[in-house]
């Protein structure tokens, strides 16, 4: 509850704020700065490194990433309002 009042701010922060008598009306237990909300669980997902083995394409354009971007609020300076770009 409080962890959602605080804009899903770290539960250590909410903890030393407790301990320091910073915040009146602040009734928690330790019970309840456990665990994770839903909503933080999807918004900060953990961090992993890349994988180690990286298997590369057969051939040119075997693979390939395409992102089309549009329409821009302004025309660039080559007359374009959309944007494509690939990477093999």
């Amino acid at each position: 509850k409080w962890h959602a009042r605080f804009a899903h701010i770290n539960t250590n922060v909410i903890a030393l704020m407790k301990r320091q008598d910073l915040v009146d009306g602040l009734d928690i237990t330790d019970a309840s700065l456990n665990g994770k909300c839903e909503p933080c669980l999807h918004a900060k997902p953990t961090r992993r490194p890349y994988d180690t083995i990286v298997t590369p394409a057969a051939e040119v354009l075997f693979h390939i990433h395409l992102d089309l971007w549009g329409k821009a609020r302004t025309m660039s300076l080559g007359g374009a309002w959309y944007m494509m770009l690939a990477v093999d």
